[in-house]
């Protein structure tokens, strides 16, 4: 999507790119949702990448959350093979435990934890 995207007239020095997802890995690596999302953006947005490097990987999505806007304008989610979106799988366990985040208080798993 990004990569057709940077043809369009889109004012991306006014866009800010929180990601929803992220796996967790060194930087640079392939399997990282932010590298593959380095190389298709366009020069311009602001990108706030999920700190999956940090040692305390809880306290880090808290940090993050609290980062977060109080709204978004859009959100965009991919779809996998086999129908996740944002590492929730049809049939895992996550779906049935209260989910949310606010600016105070975070609720998430990290690699399906």
């Amino acid at each position: 999507m990004f990569a057709a995207m940077r043809e369009a007239d889109v004012p991306w020095r006014s866009i800010d790119v929180y990601q929803v997802d992220e796996r967790v890995a060194p930087s640079g690596d392939p399997d990282r949702n932010l590298t593959n999302l380095l190389a298709v953006l366009p020069e311009g947005p602001v990108v706030h990448p999920m700190p999956v490097e940090d040692d305390d990987l809880e306290a880090a999505a808290g940090r993050y959350a609290a980062t977060l806007p109080d709204r978004f304008d859009l959100i965009h989610l991919g779809l996998g093979a086999d129908g996740h979106t944002a590492s929730l799988v049809a049939g895992d366990p996550a779906w049935t435990r209260p989910i949310g985040w606010s600016r105070s208080r975070a609720s998430t798993w990290v690699n399906g934890g």
